[in-house]
């Protein structure tokens, strides 16, 4: 429930940034952000497929780092983590110098993959139920003028559910 507010509240960041700060300020910050985040995203996706052609040993020892200054701050991976993130910090560096339409789709496939992942449904039925919605907001997109399948996404998606 609380989505909207904090949706709200990121879209007003973002405005104030864009009016007080210098536009190209601003869109190296969220480069370099998206190149972060996108780097994970893209080395999580990747890594059930490489890690069938690793060393099995690669998969389960973990590394531990410490930052530096901060003793209590670690940061636990393994050797085929690594080996996933180099691709993906390469996409991600191609994504930051041309900004392509295709390096762009492919890091939101990477985040949707992601976030789906990380979604925990409660039972089967509150699964079905979402399903139905998604199935039912896409027919209306499709058959309906895209205004009123809009708007029908937007009613649905923050203010009918539970």
């Amino acid at each position: 429930m609380r989505f909207p507010f904090i949706g709200s509240a990121m879209l007003l960041s973002l405005f104030l940034l864009f009016k007080f700060l210098s536009k190209d300020l601003v869109n190296a910050v969220l480069t370099c952000y998206f190149f972060v985040l996108g780097t994970v995203a893209l080395s999580a996706t990747i890594l059930p497929a490489m890690k069938r052609f690793l060393p099995k040993h690669w998969n389960e020892d973990l590394i531990i780092w410490h930052f530096p200054y901060f003793r209590s701050l670690e940061i636990e991976f393994t050797r085929s983590q690594i080996i996933a993130a180099i691709p993906g910090s390469f996409f991600c560096a191609w994504y930051a110098s041309q900004k392509h339409w295709l390096a762009n789709n492919i890091l939101g496939l990477a985040f949707c993959i992601q976030g789906i992942e990380m979604l925990s449904l409660g039972s089967f039925k509150t699964g079905a139920i979402l399903l139905v919605r998604i199935g039912v907001v896409i027919l209306i997109s499709l058959f309906v003028h895209w205004k009123l399948g809009f708007l029908y996404t937007i009613y649905y998606g923050f203010f009918s559910l539970p």
